[in-house]
C-alpha cells in the first residue's frame, strides 16, 4: 500500500473527526444536562488525573522496540512528511507529530502526549458513561474509577497505542450512544468519523463498526440506506492503514518473531482463541489491578440492553485478541485495557439498579458500594505509584537526548539504531555492521566511533544481543568514552580503536 496514501487518508479521517465535533457541539451541549456540581466534581478529578499521570507517575518507554518506531514515524511525518521503512498503524505516529511540532522532538513528549491522552479518558469516560446512562453520578464514579485503576495509570507512562486507543474507543462509543438517542445526521457522521480514526490508531478497533450496527439492532434503531453509506465512506478512509496491516502481520509468523523462535504457532487460529481463554482469560476478569468485584456487578448487569452491548462488545475484541499471538505480546496485560472501560461502565449501572432495590437507601447504598470500590482501587494506584521505578528503562529513555547534548562528531555503533534514530539526528548504525563487514571501511573515517552498551546487551530478556555485544568488545580494543548510571543500571559508550 502506498505509504502517501495511508498518511493522507488519516490525517483526512482526523480532521474530519475535528471539524464534526465542532458542527455538533451544539447538539451535543443541549444533550449533557450535566448540574454545574458534577462539572465541578469532573474538573478535580481531571486535575487529580493529571497530577498522577504527568507528575506522580513512572514515565518511561515499557515495550521495545514499539515506542520507538511510532516516534520515528511521527518524526519522518514531521521532518519529511513520509514513514520509510514503517508498517504499523499510523494514527499514533500522525497524534506524535503534531506533539513535535509543538514542543519538540524529543522521547518525553511522545511520553507525556501519551500521558495526556490518559487524562483526556478521565473525560472520554464520564461522557460516555454519561451518554449511556443519563445519570451524572454513575458517570463520575465510572470515570474515577478508570483514572485510578492502576493498570490504566501504569500504561499511561509509555508511549504504546494503548492508552490512545482506549481514548478513541470511549470517544466512539460515547459518540454512538449520543446518535442512538438523537439520530441527527450531523451525530451519525460524528460517531463513525470517530470510530474511522480508532481504527487507524489500532487495527483490531475495526470490530466497533460491527459494534455500531449491533447498538443499532439493540435500541431499535432502523439501518437505513444512508447509514449504511456512511458507514462505508468512514470504513474507506481506514481502509489503507488496514490493508497494510493486514499485509504487514501475514507476512511471516509473529508469534516466532516475538518470542525469537521460542513458541511456535499461527498469528491467527482457532488453537490460539481456546488455549489462550484457558490459559489467560481469567485475567482479564481478576488481576491484582482490577479488583475482583467490578468483575462480579459487570456480570450481574449483563441482563440489560446495555449488558447485551457490553457482551458483544467484549466477544469482538474477545475473538480478535484471543485468536491472535496473544502469550508472546509483551505486557499482555496492556490489552485488556480494551475491555475494561464498557467492564466499569457496566458494573456501576448495575451497582445503581441494586440500591435501588430499596428506594429509601438507594443513595446510601450506591454511594457506600461505589466509595468502597474507588478506595481498594485508590489503594493500589497508591501502591503502583509508590513503587521503585524500573532503573534499566529509565535510563535508556533518557540516554538519547542526553547523548545528543554530550556526543558530538562520532558515529555510534548500536545493537538497535532506532533508540537514537527516533527522536535525535545522531549518526548510528548497527554495530552488526562492524562484526560482519570489513573494518577499513571505518577506520578510513576521522570520526570517533563509539559502541553503546545499552539495554539491549545487559538486561534484555534473552542473551540473543549480549554475546553480540560481548563478542564486539572482545574482538577490538576500546576504551570506556562515557557511562551513564540510574539507580543499579550503568550504560557505557565505549571509544572502538580500529587501528
Amino acid at each position: 500500500m502506498n505509504d502517501m496514501l495511508i498518511i493522507i487518508f488519516a490525517r483526512i479521517s482526523f480532521w474530519i473527526m475535528v471539524v464534526l465535533f465542532l458542527i455538533n457541539f451544539k447538539n451535543l451541549k443541549e444533550f449533557f444536562r450535566v448540574k454545574k456540581k458534577y462539572w465541578i466534581l469532573l474538573i478535580i478529578l481531571l486535575l487529580v488525573s493529571f497530577i498522577m499521570r504527568l507528575f506522580l507517575n513512572n514515565v518511561y518507554h515499557y515495550m521495545y522496540n514499539d515506542e520507538y518506531y511510532y516516534m520515528k514515524a511521527g518524526k519522518n511525518l514531521l521532518l519529511n512528511n513520509s514513514t520509510p521503512g514503517y508498517q504499523k498503524s499510523i494514527g499514533w505516529p500522525v497524534l506524535i507529530s503534531f506533539a513535535f511540532r509543538l514542543f519538540g522532538i524529543n522521547n518525553h513528549v511522545a511520553l507525556y502526549t501519551s500521558a495526556f491522552f490518559g487524562v483526556l479518558t478521565t473525560l472520554s469516560m464520564f461522557l460516555m458513561t454519561y451518554a449511556i446512562s443519563k445519570s451524572e453520578r454513575v458517570s463520575l464514579i465510572s470515570s474515577a474509577i478508570l483514572t485510578f485503576l492502576p493498570l490504566h495509570l501504569e500504561w499511561s507512562g509509555s508511549a504504546e497505542t494503548n492508552i490512545v486507543s482506549v481514548f478513541f474507543i470511549t470517544l466512539a462509543v460515547f459518540t454512538m450512544f449520543v446518535y442512538y438517542h438523537d439520530q441527527k445526521k450531523s451525530l451519525l457522521y460524528l460517531s463513525l468519523a470517530v470510530i474511522s480514526f480508532a481504527c487507524i490508531i489500532r487495527p483490531e478497533n475495526h470490530v466497533l463498526f460491527l459494534l455500531f450496527f449491533a447498538g443499532i439492532w439493540i435500541y431499535n434503531k432502523k439501518i437505513s440506506k444512508h447509514v449504511i453509506i456512511a458507514a462505508i465512506l468512514a470504513l474507506v478512509l481506514a481502509a489503507p492503514n488496514l490493508i497494510q496491516q493486514l499485509d504487514w502481520y501475514t507476512s511471516y509468523n509473529q508469534m516466532q518473531s516475538d518470542s525469537e523462535g521460542k513458541v511456535k504457532g499461527e498469528n491467527w487460529s482457532l488453537k490460539n482463541l481456546v488455549s489462550n481463554s484457558f490459559d489467560y482469560g481469567g485475567e482479564v476478569f481478576s488481576n491484582p489491578k482490577l479488583p475482583v468485584f467490578i468483575t462480579l456487578f459487570a456480570v450481574i448487569g449483563v441482563v440489560s440492553k446495555f449488558g447485551l452491548f457490553a457482551s458483544i462488545y467484549l466477544v469482538l475484541f474477545w475473538l480478535v485478541y484471543f485468536t491472535s499471538w496473544l502469550d508472546t505480546l509483551g505486557g499482555r496485560r496492556r490489552i485488556y485495557l480494551t475491555f475494561y472501560p464498557v467492564f466499569i461502565a457496566l458494573a456501576v449501572l448495575t451497582i445503581k439498579k441494586i440500591a435501588g432495590l430499596k428506594k429509601q437507601w438507594k443513595n446510601t447504598i450506591f454511594n457506600l458500594i461505589s466509595f468502597f470500590i474507588i478506595l481498594v482501587i485508590l489503594f493500589q494506584s497508591i501502591n503502583h505509584l509508590s513503587s521503585k521505578p524500573n532503573d534499566a528503562w529509565t535510563l535508556q529513555t533518557n540516554i538519547p537526548e542526553i547523548a545528543e547534548k554530550e556526543i558530538k562528531n562520532c558515529t555510534i555503533l548500536t545493537m538497535q539504531p532506532i533508540v537514537f534514530e527516533s527522536t535525535t539526528n545522531l549518526k548510528v548504525i548497527n554495530a552488526n555492521k562492524l562484526l560482519l563487514s570489513d573494518r577499513t571501511e571505518f577506520s578510513l573515517s576521522n570520526e570517533c566511533l563509539l559502541f553503546f552498551e545499552d539495554y539491549y546487551c545487559k538486561d534484555w530478556w534473552t542473551d540473543k544481543f549480549r554475546k553480540k555485544c560481548d563478542e564486539l568488545l572482545n574482538k577490538y580494543d576500546n576504551t570506556v568514552y562515557k557511562a551513564y548510571k540510574h539507580g543499579e543500571s550503568e550504560y557505557t559508550f565505549y571509544r572502538i580503536h580500529l587501528n
